[in-house]
């Protein structure tokens, strides 16, 4: 056999498993996570509880202040905090991932703000993100 021939075979083989991965050999059906490539898996959304023993696990049981807790038809998408401080207060700010009225996320975040003695912000940055249904703090 050539090795343009083989080279068919292996090619027709290739693209019928790709059409029908069960005829393959090494398919593996608990490995399938998505069955139709255009299907979308909707992506997991943390509910307020959650978030709130984040804030909690942040800031410990300082006393903290809403400023804005916003919701919509998936559920919450926007919650501010503040807590004193003497130096300046510090706000943390939860955001769901997607675009809001408020603003828009790449991903599920919580940031944290820090304000100066006049309430202007002099630094933040990201604490934590929440990934394939799960929080991670961020250093």
């Amino acid at each position: 056999m050539g090795i343009v021939r083989r080279r068919r075979i292996r090619l027709r083989r290739k693209t019928l498993f790709m059409k029908n991965p069960e005829q393959n050999p090494k398919f593996d059906k608990k490995s399938e996570v998505i069955k139709n490539a255009g299907e979308k898996v909707p992506e997991p959304i943390p509910t307020p509880e959650e978030v709130r023993l984040i804030f909690e696990q942040l800031f410990g049981n300082k006393e903290c202040k809403d400023l804005r807790k916003l919701e919509d038809e998936k559920g919450l998408y926007l919650w501010e905090v503040r807590i004193p401080g003497e130096g300046g207060d510090t706000e943390y700010s939860y955001m769901r991932k997607g675009e809001h009225k408020e603003g828009q996320a790449l991903d599920t975040v919580i940031n944290i703000v820090f304000l100066d003695g006049e309430g202007q912000p002099v630094g933040g940055h990201s604490v934590a993100k929440f990934i394939d249904g799960k929080w991670n703090l961020t250093p």
